[in-house]
Parts: C-alpha cells; structure tokens; sequence
C-alpha cells in the first residue's frame, strides 16, 4: 500500500535542503536580497512533483534519498528558475503564482531574472559537486537537464508558446501537444530519467518509466489546463492563459475532451508502472492524485 508519510518525509528531506542551499545571509550581505527572492519562490509550497518522481523511482531500488538528494534538489532549482522567468512581463505576465506575488512583482525584474539565472546554474553546480554521485552518473545527469532545460525542452516549449499567442486560432491539437511536451513535459521526464540514472535501473525498466513519464507529463499539462478553467483563481493562482487567450487544451477540444484526454493519459501512465517489476504504488498514487484533482 502506498505510504503517504514516505512522500512528506521526502518533501521535507528536500525543502530542508533547498534552505540549505540558499540561507538567509546577513544583512550587511549584498547578495542577501538576491536570497531572498529565490527563497521566496523555491520555498513557497507546491506539489514538488518533479523532484518526488526521481526519489520515489531510486526508493523502488532502495537507493537511500541521500543519494538522490542532489539531483532532486537540482530539479526543483530548475523548476523554480522556469516558473521565475515564464512569470515575467515579457513572457507569460503572471503576478501571482500559488497565492503570492511572483517574484519580479515582489522583488523587481532585474532581480526575479538573476534569481532565475542562480538556480540554474546553481542546479549544475550541485551535480557536479555531488560526493554521491559516480562521475559517469554526473556527466549523464548534467547531459540530461541540460537537454530538458534548452531548445529541445523548456526554452523550445516556451518559444513556441510565445509565438502561438501571435496566432492563437491557428494553432492544431498536434502543435499544441509538441509545446506541452517540451515546456512542462521534458522536465517531468528528465525527473524520471534522474532517477533512473541515480538507482541504476535497467534498461528495459528505464524505457517503461520513460513511457510513464511521457504520458504523465503530458497529463499534468491537461490537467493544469483543466484546472485554469473549473478552480477559483484564489484556489490555482493564475489565469493569463485565459487573459491572454493563450491556445489550451480547453480551447481546442472542449473541456469534457480534455477531461478524457487526460483520464486515458493517466490510464495509460499507470499501466506503464503496472508493467515495471519493483514496486511502484508510491508513483502509481500520485498519478490518482493527479487524477483526483479533476474528479
């Protein structure tokens, strides 16, 4: 059975960690400010999604979190830096973001673009320090954020999410889809190829959970769709897709669609998991988690 402590004492591992890697500094510390806006972000809550699949895929070998930390800890500094600098004026115009002020809105723009700068380069510091970590298993982690992170993954989902605003009734399912898998989902699948990579896992075991990740980070994004349309703003935190009239699931199947649309990812993810010999429930319960928040 699924232990929902397991994934809190996880979360705690991690943000216990998060405030290591960027302390409150003195005052007098000019860098202190800079601290503080990447505190205001990466410590602010949230799901912690990404960083929880590459711990609960190392759990399934029983790799101990210490050693997963660093590359847990690297992907939530990536995660943060995308949401600091989708959240800008220039690029999705959000001002609040899990019911604060996003940080440009709090602390400046000059400041929310080196706070995004710092965690990424901070995320490959980390691996590449990481004591726990076998130079191989370095070299492949740094390889494989570095992909997630650029044109083949955020940075390319985010262009073309830019551009489609230019034309928002122009763009197809298919089109859509590409932007999603790249902007949300390369990093979901970077998270479990982490893990992967940190446990050792298989090669036959890595092509499933790769699979399950392609279909969850795809979800995750229907979800979110979803979510912008049926949660009260103070409940999700945002709505400039729909301000923007940014092209969306919703926008261009309907909202029962997208509801299946998801419900068959998510189907599918779980079967994924289903079909992997070690244990998988932990992972198998956030995707129902996933599912529950549409349910």
């Amino acid at each position: 059975m699924p232990d929902p402590s397991l994934r809190e004492k996880f979360k705690s591992i991690l943000e216990n960690e998060l405030d290591r890697l960027f302390p409150t500094l003195s005052l007098e510390d000019p860098l202190n400010a800079l601290h503080q806006a990447i505190r205001h972000s990466i410590l602010s809550g949230g799901k912690r999604v990404r960083p929880l699949l590459t711990l609960l895929i190392a759990h399934s070998y029983d790799i101990p979190a210490e050693k997963v930390l660093g590359a847990a800890s690297a992907i939530e500094c990536i995660h943060t830096y995308s949401m600091i600098h989708d959240d800008l004026p220039a690029m999705d115009d959000d001002d609040f973001r899990r019911g604060i002020p996003t940080v440009h809105r709090a602390y400046g723009e000059a400041e929310a673009i080196l706070a995004g700068d710092l965690l990424l380069t901070r995320s490959f510091e980390i691996i590449a320090t990481d004591p726990h970590l076998n130079p191989d298993q370095r070299r492949d982690l740094i390889a494989c954020f570095a992909t997630a992170s650029g044109a083949n993954g955020m940075i390319g989902g985010q262009f073309i999410d830019i551009r489609s605003k230019e034309n928002p009734g122009k763009i197809t399912l298919k089109e859509l889809e590409r932007r999603h898998l790249l902007k949300t989902g390369a990093l979901i699948l970077a998270s479990v190829d982490a893990g992967c990579c940190v446990a050792g896992a298989p090669k036959s075991d890595g092509e499933k959970f790769r699979h399950f990740g392609r279909c969850f980070g795809l979800a995750f994004q229907v979800v979110d769709d979803i979510l912008d349309v049926t949660s009260p703003e103070s409940k999700h935190g945002r709505n400039s897709d729909l301000l923007n009239e940014t092209p969306t699931y919703i926008s261009l199947m309907g909202l029962e669609a997208a509801q299946n649309h998801a419900d068959q990812l998510l189907d599918e993810a779980t079967a994924a998991l289903h079909s992997i010999a070690v244990p998988t429930g932990e992972l198998v319960a956030l995707v129902e988690e996933l599912s529950g928040r549409i349910h």
